[in-house]
């Protein structure tokens, strides 16, 4: 065992009741680890955050194994965790949430994809969403391999469930799950504002685009399409309320999740 080990397991509590204070999670739901080593620390699984202490996180071997004797059982979502942390040496934390706008776009399956600097530097691009898979089953985390593996992705969706966001230190997940709704509202925003109007379009590296080819598409080195652009045209105004509309049935259908989803704790 670590001699950090009551500072890690304060800390953990302590974001998991800020997520609970935030409202990205319910009283029973969400987890989050920290890796230290070959330590594993994992909050409980079906738990009241108001009422969890340091002394209620367990901790794990890579492998899974339990090593504290609490009484307490970790997260149904354990496996998912020590499949990123097999994925990704720089991982330090993982944190899982249901927070609303993540849950709407999950539920719609739809990638988010904005053009604001920080989803560059804290996500790398859009947060893609994987495919549907059980809570609780090996499936969930099928296409963690392409995402975080092979594409770097700190954050994805999965779909009909919520978000996880990946950090070397459990302050960088965590910044990442919060800075992940700002991102969405700030997209579906942006549509609505732009009509008509214009907006500067950033590459992979958060600079500038390099322009608008031939066909209206607005491009970056190397002529990868980034997106479109039809300044005040019909065809503009069909694309910012089309995507309006489009998010109307998934925030509908969020708040439907909300009431009777299954609890992932």
């Amino acid at each position: 065992m670590q001699q950090n080990a009551p500072a890690i397991k304060t800390e953990i509590v302590r974001c998991f009741q800020k997520l609970y204070a935030q409202g990205t999670v319910n009283l029973f739901e969400g987890n989050l680890s920290v890796r230290d080593g070959d330590v594993i620390y994992m909050t409980p699984s079906q738990q009241n955050k108001e009422t969890m202490t340091p002394e209620m996180i367990l901790t794990l071997t890579p492998e899974g194994e339990i090593l504290t004797q609490n009484g307490l059982k970790p997260s149904s979502e354990t496996p998912m965790h020590l499949a990123l942390y097999r994925l990704r040496p720089d991982i330090g934390a993982i944190v899982h949430t249901h927070s609303a706008c993540a849950t709407a776009f999950a539920l719609a399956g739809r990638e988010i994809a904005s053009e604001l600097a920080e989803q560059y530097l804290f996500f790398k691009g859009s947060i893609p969403c994987c495919a549907y898979g059980t809570p609780g089953t090996d499936a969930v985390f099928a296409d963690f391999p392409r995402y975080f593996a092979h594409e770097g992705k700190n954050a994805v969706l999965l779909a009909n469930h919520g978000l996880v966001t990946v950090g070397k230190t459990l302050e960088e997940a965590f910044a990442r799950a919060e800075a992940e709704e700002k991102t969405v509202v700030s997209a579906e925003d942006t549509w609505i504002l732009i009509s008509g109007g214009s907006l500067t379009i950033l590459n992979e590296s958060g600079r500038d685009a390099d322009g608008i080819d031939s066909n209206g598409h607005i491009t970056m080195t190397g002529g990868t399409v980034l997106g479109s652009l039809a300044g005040g045209s019909s065809s503009a105004r069909i694309l910012v309320f089309g995507s309006v509309l489009c998010l109307i049935p998934a925030l509908a259908a969020a708040l439907l999740y909300k009431r009777c989803r299954h609890i992932d704790a």
